[in-house]
């Protein structure tokens, strides 16, 4: 029966229960729950044979697009009516999906296996079975597909990326979203509100159109910073007609210092960087959000003055000038009612863009997400014996960062990560550390490794390269943390696979957990 498949999900458009003759959308595999107490799904499942055995499966469901999460009925071959869930919400989109009933994905001998990519949980039914968070926060993760999840306060943010688990920031940008307001200003341009949908779902999109002066075509905020402070700027933006975007932060007074980044909205690319007077560029990204959305984000400093203007300018042309040369900053050109869509501006004291905060008519701040282990995870890890296996994805590749992945507050027992591309474990000042594995070229989306025991030494090893060991003896002091270090060195990243064991593996076993 190896060969069981679906035949089709039909969702019930009626009220319930109730009725005596269901009513079964036309629609297959994605539809709108109906807004009631108990949402049923029905499914066909057949194989190539006659056979009629009933083979379990399992039905997981995503909403808008979120991590699978188990419905605990199971379903056998043939045609059947299940419960998918109760919703009292006529706007989610329900996803189904169907897994044969197996623990083949479980990693040989693992105590506990966490896999919040897929939404997965060994032995128990529930993440929260085994950790806990404190956020006193709402606060957005992102999906696979490129779609932003708010979670309310206290709450995993677990999507079909992982577990994101970030520091406090705060976003200094007023009115984030609301680009007619009158926090913002725009020259020689016109802001229209909500019109095209947001990385959210929701239609929040402003436009900016250009008029047909010959003039800076732009959207900027004044915003008071600390000098010789670096910053992270960033804004979600869509290309209607206008193509090109410059983002920069600068002195509004003097207009001569400043840093500042260009993108290509049709080819999602940052083509041009720099900085003028005492600016001080750092780094540039450009990421893909759905419905061809784009996130962009420039770093640096601004030294001579401690109020600057966050700048949204569209461009032409790469914003070549008459004279063949690309203009620095807030570029001039004569307008063609051109437009772009924008969203999301950020701008926090940090190296690198955070997840998004948005604001209203004051500055807003995410708290730190602090998750612990609880039950049996927490005796796993602060077993006298235990390995750990733990597959990630960094939000960031920015420079001189140590990101923790798991801590013990008091003695230190912790595996670190950093941009010296080593993985690390320290205890009572001892470092162990391992170098990434040679066919990696940097800490993103790579495997790390990491084992300790009581007595007979510890290990480490970072995306299948050579392992490290020494016999030092590790004892849990306590404080246990999941992605920070007492409140600091956060992990800025999604987990998307936590495994331990509670006895200590084979260094060649371990090595080959962690390769790419």
């Amino acid at each position: 029966m190896t060969d069981l498949r679906q035949l089709h999900f039909r969702f019930r458009t009626d009220a319930g229960t109730a009725d005596a003759s269901p009513t079964w959308g036309a629609g297959e595999d994605v539809n709108y729950y109906p807004g009631t107490a108990n949402f049923r799904l029905r499914i066909g499942l057949r194989n190539a044979s006659t056979v009629v055995a009933a083979t379990p499966w399992e039905l997981y469901v995503s909403r808008n697009g979120d991590a699978y999460t188990p419905v605990t009925t199971t379903v056998a071959k043939g045609v059947q009516s299940v419960d998918a869930g109760a919703s009292a919400d006529d706007t989610q989109v329900l996803i189904p999906r169907l897994y044969p009933f197996t623990t083949d994905w479980i990693l040989s001998g693992a105590a506990i296996d966490l896999d919040f990519a897929g939404s997965r949980i060994y032995p128990g039914a529930s993440f929260t079975d085994y950790l806990s968070i404190t956020r006193a926060s709402t606060g957005y993760a992102k999906t696979a597909s490129g779609t932003l999840t708010s979670f309310s306060t206290n709450t995993l943010r677990i999507t079909d990326l992982g577990l994101l688990v970030e520091d406090a920031r705060t976003n200094i940008v007023l009115r984030s979203q609301e680009f007619d307001n009158a926090s913002w200003n725009a020259g020689s341009s016109t802001i229209t509100a909500n019109q095209a949908v947001a990385p959210d779902g929701t239609t929040t999109m402003d436009k900016l159109t250009e008029d047909t002066g010959t003039s800076q075509h732009i959207a900027y905020q004044q915003i008071t910073i600390t000098a010789n402070t670096t910053y992270a700027v960033s804004v979600f933006v869509k290309d209607v007609d206008r193509r090109y975007i410059q983002l920069s932060a600068g002195d509004q007074a003097t207009q001569t210092h400043a840093f500042y980044c260009y993108a290509d909205l049709q080819a999602g690319t940052i083509t041009d960087t720099g900085s003028t007077g005492s600016g001080t560029f750092t780094s540039a990204s450009i990421e893909a959000f759905t419905g061809g959305v784009y996130r962009i984000t420039v770093v640096g400093k601004v030294n001579a003055t401690d109020t600057v203007a966050f700048f949204i300018a569209a461009l032409s042309d790469r914003a070549t000038q008459a004279g063949g040369s690309l203009q620095a900053w807030r570029p001039s050109y004569t307008g063609t009612s051109k437009s772009m869509h924008l969203w999301g501006a950020q701008m926090e004291a940090a190296s690198f863009a955070s997840s998004y905060i948005p604001t209203s008519g004051t500055s807003a701040t995410r708290a730190a997400d602090s998750v612990t282990p609880i039950g049996s995870l927490e005796s796993v890890i602060a077993g006298t014996s235990m390995t750990s296996v733990v597959d990630f994805q960094s939000i960031t590749d920015a420079t001189g960062l140590t990101q923790t992945l798991i801590a013990d507050s008091n003695s230190g027992f912790t595996y670190l990560y950093s941009q010296s591309r080593t993985l690390a474990n320290s205890y009572s000042g001892v470092v162990l550390s391992a170098t990434l594995g040679s066919s990696l070229t940097a800490f993103i989306g790579a495997k790390f490794g990491y084992a300790q025991t009581i007595g007979t030494g510890r290990s480490v090893v970072a995306g299948g390269g050579t392992v490290a060991s020494d016999a030092g003896s590790i004892t849990s002091g306590g404080g246990l943390a999941i992605g920070n270090q007492s409140g600091a060195s956060y992990a800025y990243a999604y987990f998307r696979r936590m495994t331990m064991w509670n006895s200590k593996l084979a260094d060649a076993t371990l090595d080959a957990l962690t390769a790419p």
